[in-house]
Order: C-alpha cells, then sequence, then structure tokens
C-alpha cells in the first residue's frame, strides 16, 4: 500500500508539474526546452516538450506519453489539455513592468525556488527571459509559451517545493485582495475593481 501511495501522489506531483510549469517568444530563443525533468522525492520523470505540444495541439496522447495515460483518468486527462491550453490573458508590457517591481523580483525568486539548474546563479535570469518572451509570443503567456522559450535544453522542477511555493504565492495573493477590499470599503469607494 505504501508504494501505491506514493505511486499515486507522484502521479499527482506530474499532473502539477504539467500544469504548473508553472502558470507557467520575441524571437525563437537559439536553446529552447526540450524535456521537463520533474522529480519528487527519489522519483522523477523525464517529459519531452514536444510530446506536451502534441498533446495540447492535437488532444491526442503521443507515443512518449502513453504510458503516463494510463494513471489518468478521462477528466484528469481533460485538466491536463485545459492547463496546457489555457492562456494567461496579461499584455506583454504588463509582465515586463511587473518582472522588474520588488513584487516581480520576489516572485522570479520564489519560481525560480523551484527549478533546479546546473547554474543556481542564471536561473532566476532564465525563468525571466521565458516569462517575456512568452509573453511577446503571438499566441501569449502560456504554459508551453514559458517551456518552448525557457533559454535551456532541460527544466527541472521539484515537485515537492512547488506545493510549498504556490501555496505561499496563493496565500499572499488572497491576503492582498483582503487588504483592498478592506482599503475600499475603508475610503468609501463603490465603483472599485480589485479583482
Amino acid at each position: 500500500m505504501g508504494l501505491n501511495f506514493q505511486w499515486s501522489r507522484f502521479k499527482l506531483a506530474v499532473l502539477s508539474a504539467i500544469a504548473l510549469g508553472t502558470h507557467i517568444a520575441i524571437a525563437t530563443p537559439v536553446k529552447a526546452a526540450e524535456t521537463i525533468i520533474v522529480r519528487q522525492g527519489i522519483m522523477s520523470l523525464s517529459l519531452a516538450i514536444e510530446d506536451l505540444e502534441t498533446l495540447a495541439n492535437t488532444g491526442k496522447v503521443p507515443p512518449g506519453l502513453r504510458g503516463y495515460e494510463l494513471f489518468l483518468s478521462p477528466q484528469q486527462k481533460q485538466q491536463v489539455l485545459g492547463v496546457l491550453n489555457s492562456q494567461v490573458g496579461i499584455p506583454p508590457t504588463a509582465v515586463s513592468n511587473l518582472l522588474t517591481t520588488q513584487i516581480g523580483e520576489n516572485i522570479l525568486d520564489e519560481i525560480a525556488t523551484i527549478t533546479r539548474t546546473q547554474d543556481p546563479q542564471t536561473r532566476g535570469a532564465d525563468i525571466k527571459t521565458a516569462l517575456l518572451e512568452a509573453a511577446e509570443s503571438e499566441s501569449g503567456l502560456s504554459i508551453l509559451g514559458f517551456l518552448q522559450s525557457y533559454p535551456n535544453p532541460e527544466l527541472r522542477i521539484d515537485i515537492d517545493v512547488a506545493f510549498d511555493v504556490f501555496s505561499r504565492l496563493n496565500r499572499s495573493f488572497w491576503q492582498t485582495q483582503q487588504f483592498m477590499v478592506e482599503i475600499v470599503q475603508q475610503l468609501g469607494l463603490t465603483d472599485a475593481n480589485v479583482s
């Protein structure tokens, strides 16, 4: 049972990693991610970006991902497709402006802790480059756009760290939303949009 539970957690972690790639091109990068390696504890899994693109574009599971399809319910498969095909509707200038603020730098630092690269000094810069290039692409900022723009052939993601980081980022987001609601109420504004 213990091994089965660990395998189930790993499957969930893989789904989450595909979704994360994180939430995640001005010109085609000289080097772009070809593989995403998802790690949870001692287990790791390698996914070809090309296979994820095929899945997103056709809805059909390519041979490189067929082994993982066995572990997904039809609903989970639809969720993965939804995440792969989702786009963030943020204009490129807004992404660029955000990433040059202290908040943006904090977000980049948090996301950088999820990834494992040979050169930790370039992690944040690589993530920033991928986000900016993906935001400038025709299709806009998306998980696949981020992966296609990531300037290294391999992106490693630590799922255990990712869950922790995204939990903190989500908590910070909702705290900010609550703060904005309270400010609006104190100022007596009625037409303010805080979402």
